[in-house]
């Protein structure tokens, strides 16, 4: 059998509203950077297609992003084939407009707060995809996010790991955050869709291992 090679890379962007095209573009438009964005809009496109509130250009062509951002992908590097990927940022006013969502029902675990989190060296993740038909994920799952986590503490050392996770098959969902890493630290709402508000301390992780 095949040994799997699995590997995380990110790309930093610009944010698509800083060239007349607003096209996504890299900082250093390697050719490599190329193959990992087109990677990622791979994914995203194929994950989100079914749902009918993600069929706007923005969601895929990131014009929220007002500032710089980045997008990770794991991929199984002998066949090329992409696995799992995200978008993250650092923006504090779109990590606000993030968790605030419909602006109700936030709650937050103490000692943790809005205002803390956004006073902390945070980013938040989202655009989760996962080639979830592809034989090779289920395979590797533990090593994909794995793989994911070391990636994100190499390129982000001592920062806190921010995700909005939506709540469906409730504690079974949340155990399995929780055994990535994750802290369950407040919920919120939106577009009428409950969210956990969860938090990974990456100083917890060693990239080594």
């Amino acid at each position: 059998m095949l040994k799997n090679n699995i590997i995380t890379q990110t790309v930093q962007m610009l944010s698509p509203n800083v060239n007349s095209k607003r096209t996504r573009v890299s900082f250093s438009l390697t050719e490599k950077d190329i193959e990992i964005i087109n990677k990622e809009a791979y994914l995203r496109q194929q994950f989100y297609s079914d749902e009918k509130d993600k069929n706007d250009l923005a969601f895929y062509n990131d014009y929220d992003m007002q500032s710089h951002y980045f997008l990770a992908v794991c991929y199984e590097e002998i066949l090329n084939i992409p696995l799992l990927s995200s978008r993250y940022y650092y923006d504090k006013n779109a990590i606000r407009t993030a968790i605030l969502g419909d602006k109700k029902q936030i709650t937050f675990r103490r000692p943790y707060s809005l205002n803390w989190l956004l006073n902390q060296h945070s980013f938040l993740l989202d655009r989760i995809s996962v080639n979830h038909n592809n034989q090779i994920f289920h395979q590797n799952e533990g090593k994909i996010f794995n793989s994911f986590n070391k990636e994100f503490a190499i390129k982000n050392p001592n920062a806190l790991l921010l995700f909005l996770a939506e709540m469906y098959n409730n504690e079974k969902n949340l155990s399995t955050y929780q055994s990535l890493g994750f802290s369950q630290i407040g919920a919120t709402v939106t577009n009428a869709v409950p969210y956990w508000i969860l938090l990974n301390d990456l100083r917890n992780i060693t990239p080594e291992t």
